[in-house]
């Protein structure tokens, strides 16, 4: 067994297309399982080795066969195997697939699904429904590509209807599915929850998968888009993987805003941006399992961020507390960035922020902001205190006068 898989994964591509037959002739269900087992341990090229390889493998003779790997549920795998098996699809293969859907083992139905999101057969779609919103992620998202390729439309309804919801788990499941479903009609409205939501970088995250972040700034609402942008920067290295600054573009969407005409939403975002990609520029444990790939990009992009000269970040400082006049979400932001810039410029329109507003949260996280900037000597504490009424917040409040 382990000799079949160091064939198939060596350079040599007669040995490696026959270890491939090997296991797909033979139904070697355990040799594949210790292929899914290393392949977290191979490079990427590697890995499309072997799945061309198995391609070449799977023909009108033995592709059959490889339903018994359905077993082993690996997305490093799933698509190449489904599209093989797919090229054979006939009326009594879609009800096999159904038969899996519905009565097999979990790892059998993600691959079930996934073969209905190639051949889009509604046979499939009340099941599919059923497990659209599950909790196995990728079940739930292969369900929701094939209803997507359905063009399911009461599902999707009923998603959009789920975004106004107060549940943030069932919230992040609706985004999931949407993302998955593929309609890019629903990118305007999973903008919108961004303002109100406290899952803003998961939700985010999902976004660009629907649509790029550069067809985003050209079609939609650039503020709805921005604050997109900043909760993915808000998240990178934290919930969201550092890789994923390709798909994302970030490179190219950063150099878009600095060419922007500015305003005080894109002076934040490029000054979240700076101060995220100093901090993984700085710090090596957040990228220290990364591809050279990953840490070159971060490298570059922090040097497109730090070659701007000091006249360029001074203007951006001069205008973010404009942002303080503006929604709830994009006030925190912008006090997130001051705090952690330590923009000292800011100090009389914070003070006068902190004097005006009535919201609680804002109001604590303005002074927490005060007490980093080092001017909680300035402030009224008393005044302060009596428009809190929440007592752990009267308590936060007062360990910052401490």
């Amino acid at each position: 067994m382990d000799k079949l898989i160091n064939d198939l994964t060596q350079k040599d591509e007669n040995k490696a297309l026959k270890a491939a037959q090997a296991i797909v002739n033979e139904k070697n269900v355990n040799a594949f399982k210790k292929l899914c087992e290393k392949s977290d341990f191979l490079f990427d090229f590697v890995k499309n080795n072997v799945r061309n390889r198995l391609k070449k493998a799977i023909n009108q003779n033995n592709y059959q066969n490889i339903k018994a790997f359905f077993e082993i549920y690996d997305e490093n795998y799933a698509d190449t195997l489904i599209e093989s098996l797919s090229k054979y699809a006939s009326e009594e293969l879609s009800d096999e697939l159904l038969e899996l859907l519905q009565n097999g083992t979990t790892s059998q139905k993600k691959y079930a699904a996934k073969y209905f999101s190639i051949i889009p057969d509604t046979i499939a779609q009340d099941t599919l429904e059923e497990y659209a919103f599950g909790s196995d992620m990728e079940l739930a998202i292969n369900s929701a590509q094939a209803l997507g390729a359905m063009g399911a439309k009461n599902i999707y309804n009923k998603a959009i209807e789920m975004l106004a919801t107060n549940d943030e788990f069932e919230l992040i499941k609706a985004v999931r599915f949407l993302s998955a479903y593929a309609d890019k009609s629903a990118v305007k409205e999973l903008l919108k929850t961004l303002e109100t939501t406290s899952a803003g970088e998961n939700i985010a995250a999902e976004i660009p998968y629907l649509m790029s972040i550069p067809e985003m700034l050209e079609v939609h609402d650039k503020d709805s888009v921005l604050t997109c942008i900043d909760f993915i920067l808000l998240g990178l290295g934290e919930i969201i993987p550092l890789s994923e600054v390709f798909s994302y573009e970030i490179y190219n969407v950063i150099e878009t805003l600095i060419n922007a005409p500015t305003n005080s939403h894109i002076a934040q975002v490029l000054l979240r941006a700076y101060e995220r990609f100093s901090t993984l520029n700085e710090n090596d444990e957040y990228s220290f399992d990364e591809s050279k790939d990953v840490k070159k990009e971060l490298k570059e992009i922090f040097e497109l961020l730090d070659s701007q000269p000091k006249e360029f970040w001074d203007a951006q400082k001069s205008i973010i507390t404009e942002e303080l006049k503006t929604s709830k979400q994009r006030k925190i932001a912008a006090l997130e960035v001051i705090r952690a810039l330590n923009i000292k410029s800011t100090e009389k329109d914070l003070i006068n922020f902190i004097e005006e507003t009535t919201d609680e949260q804002l109001i604590i996280l303005a002074v927490g902001v005060a007490r980093s900037l080092d001017i909680i000597n300035k402030l009224n504490k008393e005044k302060i205190e009596a428009k809190i009424s929440n007592e752990t917040s009267i308590a936060i409040l007062k360990s910052y006068f401490i």
